[in-house]
């Protein structure tokens, strides 16, 4: 019988696997608030592990966040499609590198329970990468997701904390006293200043050296959640959600030929196949980066 790893404990009070992670991010969040003098909103977060379908992160008029454990399972499960997907059908492929179809299989029904979440929630099988209770063979995308979806998680909460430090939810709170209209330029205004606030602050509150290739790809795969959970690029009072990932990613600096953009563009390709968007990648692009911006004009189309 294969060796496994079970992490379960009493001590984690969330009931998806996604709890065995929550000592790390307790941690690593609070030494990144720390760091940027934010730790007074730490007890203003609520992890709302109420079992239900899933909503994403917000900020309430009470200037609480409130994330919830269906959300945080969605995202680990996003880190881990997006790393497994890439290395095995695509970065090892490429590199003529021995891959694993059988574990590109199981990403995709592992995505498709993700995506499940989003009408109805149902318990998570234990047979599908988790970061509960996983086999030796699972071990490697499995650690590597549970890193990118802590950074990709704490970038989420910087940027509710960013609604309320940049002042969007105290017109919100005028605006139902009756005191203040806010316009559809000036709301999708405060999601393009609340995703600065999370890309700098997130680069600034972490800035141990070893983590840096890590934020930016949890950057990413937060980003691109983006354009999961709204379903639709355009999102009428928000921002187009492939405009936020464009920025997020520009943010980086990235070398042209960096793989990062190439996660970029399959997350995009997800979304297509989610969709039933009939994206056709472009024959011939000589860096990552070119395929990015050839695959931005192309889903120009599907708006």
């Amino acid at each position: 019988m294969e060796a496994r790893y079970d992490f379960d404990s009493p001590i984690f009070k969330g009931s998806q696997p996604v709890k065995v992670l929550e000592r790390e991010h307790d941690f690593l969040l609070g030494e990144m608030l720390s760091n940027l003098n934010l730790l007074h909103y730490k007890p203003a977060i609520i992890y709302d592990r109420v079992i239900n379908q899933l909503i994403g992160p917000f900020a309430d008029t009470n200037k609480h966040l409130t994330i919830q454990e269906t959300f945080q399972s969605f995202l680990w499960i996003w880190n881990y499609a997006l790393v497994t997907i890439y290395d095995e059908a695509i970065a090892k492929p490429r590199l003529k590198m021995p891959f694993d179809t059988t574990k590109v299989d199981r990403a995709f029904e592992l995505l498709d329970y993700g995506y499940s979440l989003f009408t109805a929630f149902n318990p998570w099988n234990l047979n599908l990468p988790n970061t509960q209770n996983y086999t030796e063979e699972d071990a490697e995308y499995v650690t590597k997701a549970n890193a990118a979806y802590l950074f990709s998680l704490n970038k989420i909460i910087l940027h509710e904390i960013g609604h309320i430090e940049l002042g969007h939810i105290d017109k919100v709170i005028d605006q139902i006293a009756g005191k203040y209209v806010i316009t559809a330029t000036e709301r999708k205004q405060f999601e393009y200043d609340a995703d600065s606030f999370a890309i700098k602050n997130l680069v600034i509150g972490n800035n141990n050296p070893q983590f840096k290739r890590t934020i930016e790809y949890g950057l990413i795969a937060g980003f691109s959640a983006i354009i999961i959970i709204q379903n639709k690029l355009r999102a009428g009072q928000y921002p187009d959600a492939d405009e936020r990932l464009k920025i997020g990613i520009e943010s980086l600096n990235l070398d042209e030929k960096d793989n990062y953009w190439g996660v970029a563009c399959l997350a995009i390709k997800l979304w297509s196949a989610k969709n039933l968007k009939d994206l056709n990648w472009p024959d011939q692009c000589e860096t990552y980066k070119e395929l990015f911006y050839e695959t931005l004009k192309t889903i120009e189309t599907f708006k």
